[in-house]
This record gives structure tokens, C-alpha cells and sequence, in this order.
């Protein structure tokens, strides 16, 4: 099930086959098959990403370097 959830348009074929039957109607069937194909791998996928250990992912955020403060003016 696992490797079907990656290929949402896999799935998303093997379902629309039974849900012609409950529709009765292709076009129907293969648009729900694609919206609930996709919701799953939606799912599936932010369920793996709030799973991973936060040391795991790479530190994204880049520190800010230092900015060098303006130089003096010069009081006349």
C-alpha cells in the first residue's frame, strides 16, 4: 500500500475501476478516484514529513552576517 500511496495516478486508475461500477459512470468515477488518490498522498506525505526527527533535515536558515556599523561623523 505504501508504494501505491507514492504513484497517486496508479491509484488512482485501480480505484476508479470499482468506483465505475458504483457510479455507473467513468467520467465520475475517475474524477473522485484522482481527488481521493491525491488527498491520500497528500496525507501519506505530511504524515512521513511529522514523523522524521527535527536533527534529521538540514539547517535551512542561514545566519544573518554581521553588518558593519556606519562610520563616525565628523562634528565640524
Amino acid at each position: 500500500m505504501k508504494q501505491l500511496l507514492r504513484k497517486p495516478l496508479f491509484l488512482a486508475f485501480l480505484l476508479s475501476l470499482p468506483l465505475w461500477i458504483v457510479f455507473n459512470n467513468y467520467i465520475v468515477a475517475i474524477m473522485v478516484a484522482l481527488l481521493v488518490a491525491f488527498l491520500l498522498s497528500m496525507s501519506y506525505s505530511l504524515f512521513l514529513l511529522s514523523k522524521g526527527k527535527p536533527g534529521d533535515q538540514a539547517n535551512t536558515e542561514q545566519p544573518e552576517p554581521e553588518k558593519p556599523e556606519p562610520p563616525l561623523k565628523k562634528r565640524s
